[in-house]
């Protein structure tokens, strides 16, 4: 039988985000988001415009041997690019995640950026990325995955093959983590998905701010135009781009568009990449994860042409092939022009005003593709030189990043309540955040730096599966439900009996049987040991009702029906002694109660033998008077209404009434429970420990049971 419980608190959780890069930034995309003790760090990535250990996040923000998991969004090098750097030369010790086709493209990346950087610093070399690249596990869209108490599943981001987005829940906290997104879908990839569940915090990228995009058409228009013009004028166009993503987006246009124009198909177009035709060979790998019009083209069974064997592309894997003696249109990497073919080929046509250039990404500040898109005179070559800058700059967008109107649409299907901005400049940030809380009232938008922590309150709506014999009977409201409660390590809560341990957990189930040996060093009859014990506590029974009290004969008292009190009368060395075993079955109840007859069994000793008993009923009256003397060494203005058996006094201005012995009635709920730890105290120091659970506090019986059986006892 199995039933559900909600369960409301009044307690407020933190979830934390703290960027260590992209935070008022756009480069080094590194997040960490903790809740509950579990910290999860998406995207690990390097500054394009900065190279060595400056290029890299702040790792030493975070004790990465703290970092349970990393989620990797895309194989751009922003987003993945110190990825090595942290598995091997950091104390992390969890798992890192990709999809397939990104975790298939990071490595032809990594080696690109390698042997471009030469292995700079060692943030990365081969060794390093070989070692790393096993560790890497993979998932595809919508597979859910768990690790450490983290669940996590994520969804299409558009973007570049394989890019996603990823959502995680701890404790039944959902983070969605857009990554680089693009809702719109271009010619060979499907938009973001939105998801089906709205997360409670989303951490989403901020790279236009407030920027609307062009129409798609309107875009390659302009792109396919100044390609034109470039190279009908007798010029060289240049086309930075990273070898793979958005390459293949304008390979596509740029085919199409010289197939249909006759009079361009004697200019070449070159796509210069060491990596150019491994990488055509990944996009067909995954023909599956891309949009319908390219899946149609690459039917197999209907001998379709494969959309990535270009008519009018010619593949250079280095310039040394490269026959630059008239117009042409030339890719080449990297897509910044931080250094490599791009950089080179930029620095021989910059002086030839009939040559052009073509951004057709986003460009990081501090990189030179963001610097020749305000216009220079001049630029500065790698080596120092100064070159005039005389040849055409045109810039249009095919970053396939999110602008305003896709985030703002994308946020409002969600439904979320909190937004945390990164991968913008702090001016984009800003904006961005102003305009989406003057759209969403309801919204709070946050804009860290790198390092700056963000706090977002969230109160925890948990069910709790009540199982086995603790779902006999349905809970009322206000009702209390006893069993044990099992927490995984995905944060499920079960409530369930003890005996069903074994059945519902794979938890290992005992009893534990307890003794306590106390040798009495002379003879003691069972009736003084009982009469003894019984100004201890209630209820003391004889086990046997023709008590035997000759040498040698055993005899057993039971307190409460759960501890035994066995008594073994025998002679030592002449002597006549009493060995007494304490025997119990263990519990938190149990326990106490056992403890306090070993108590007073080791105060029998101090008893003179000669010395009278304590009688075992003392006078109720002695014993209310007595309260009255205790209650007044802690509170002022004690009142004892003797025919009642009620003591009245005032804690902090509010009126506390005391029923002997041990009911407490107050409005302050505050109050009622600090009264109550005196009063359980002097209870006990007064009365014989009760035959009923609830007296010690251990959570056996609910307070108001305790309540009536004392004083149905009292009566």
């Amino acid at each position: 039988m199995t039933s559900h419980i909600r369960v409301v608190t009044d307690t407020e959780d933190k979830v934390e985000v703290v960027p260590l890069g992209s935070g008022c930034e756009v480069g080094r995309s590194c997040i960490v988001a903790k809740f509950k003790g579990k910290r999860v760090m998406f995207d690990c990535g390097v500054h394009p415009a900065a190279s060595g250990m400056d290029s890299l996040p702040f790792f030493d923000q975070f004790d990465m041997s703290e970092i349970d998991l990393v989620l990797v969004t895309h194989f751009h090098l922003d987003h993945c690019g110190a990825v090595p750097y942290l598995l091997e030369k950091t104390g992390f010790r969890g798992k890192v995640i990709m999809t397939h086709p990104t975790k298939k493209i990071y490595r032809m990346v990594m080696q690109d950026f390698i042997r471009v950087t030469h292995g700079v610093h060692d943030v990365c070399t081969e060794e390093s990325l070989e070692s790393s690249y096993e560790l890497i596990e993979t998932l595809d869209y919508h597979q859910e995955g768990s690790h450490a108490g983290i669940k996590y599943h994520c969804y299409n981001a558009g973007h570049v093959l394989g890019a996603c987005m990823w959502m995680v829940e701890i404790s039944g906290c959902r983070i969605l983590y857009t990554g680089d997104f693009s809702r719109e879908p271009d010619r060979h990839l499907m938009g973001a998905e939105i998801p089906v569940v709205s997360p409670d915090v989303l951490i989403v990228e901020s790279t236009y701010g407030i920027q609307v995009h062009d129409q798609r058409e309107e875009r390659e228009r302009k792109f396919t135009k100044w390609a034109h013009d470039i190279v009908l004028r007798g010029g060289r166009c240049l086309l930075p781009v990273f070898a793979l993503g958005r390459a293949q987006e304008l390979l596509l246009i740029l085919d199409e568009y010289w197939d249909q124009h006759k009079e361009l198909q004697s200019i070449p177009i070159y796509y210069a990449s060491s990596l150019a035709k491994r990488c055509n060979t990944v996009f067909e790998s995954y023909i599956s994860l891309m949009n319908e019009k390219v899946r149609t083209q690459y039917d197999v069974l209907k001998h379709k042409r494969n959309p990535f064997v270009f008519k009018h592309i010619t593949l250079l894997k280095d310039l040394k092939s490269f026959d630059d003696n008239g117009p042409s249109v030339v890719l080449a990497s990297p897509g910044m022009l931080q250094s490599g073919v791009s950089r080179e080929l930029f620095e021989k046509w910059c002086p030839e005003e009939k040559n052009g250039i073509i951004i057709a990404g986003y460009c990081v500040a501090g990189t030179l593709a963001r610097q020749i898109q305000t216009c220079p005179s001049d630029i500065q070559r790698e080596d120092g030189k100064v070159l005039p800058l005389k040849m055409s700059v045109h810039t249009v967008s095919f970053s396939a990043h999110s602008d305003f109107v896709q985030t703002k649409d994308f946020i409002q299907s969600l439904g979320t309540k909190h937004v945390v901005l990164v991968h913008g400049d702090s001016m984009n940030m800003s904006r961005l955040a102003d305009r989406l809380c003057q759209d969403f009232p309801y919204l709070t938008c946050h804009t860290p730096h790198n390092s700056q922590t963000v706090q977002i309150p969230f109160q925890p709506q948990r069910t709790c599966k009540v199982v086995g014999q603790a779902a006999n009977s349905a809970p009322t409201v206000g009702s209390h439900v006893k069993g044990i409660m099992v927490v995984s390590k995905d944060f499920q809560h079960t409530l369930l009996h003890s005996e069903d341990l074994s059945s519902y957990t794979e938890l290992p189930v005992a009893l534990m049987q307890q003794s306590v040996h106390i040798p009495l060093p002379r003879y003691y009859p069972l009736h003084d040991i009982h009469e003894h014990l019984s100004t201890y506590f209630e209820k003391v029974a004889v086990l046997n009702e023709e008590p035997t009290i000759a040498k040698g004969d055993g005899d057993t008292l039971v307190i409460g029906n759960l501890v035994s009190v066995m008594l073994q009368q025998s002679t030592v060395a002449g002597k006549d002694v009493t060995n007494v075993c304490v025997d119990w079955q263990s519990s938190r109840y149990n326990d106490l109660l056992a403890d306090s007859c070993c108590i007073a069994l080791i105060n029998l000793l101090n008893l003179n033998p000669t010395q009278q008993q304590m009688p075992q009923d003392l006078d109720e009256m002695f014993r209310i008077r007595c309260m009255h003397k205790m209650l007044a060494q802690h509170y002022n203005g004690v009142r004892l209404l003797l025919g009642e058996q009620r003591f009245t006094f005032e804690v902090d201005g509010i009126d506390v009434s005391v029923v002997a012995p041990f009911g407490v009635e107050c409005d302050s709920e505050l109050v009622r429970r600090r009264v109550e730890q005196v009063v359980q105290r002097i209870f006990l120091s007064l009365w014989p420990i009760p035959d009923n659970f609830g007296w010690c506090g251990c959570g056996d019986d609910a307070h108001e049971h305790q309540v009536v059986d004392l004083k149905k006892r009292r009566t």
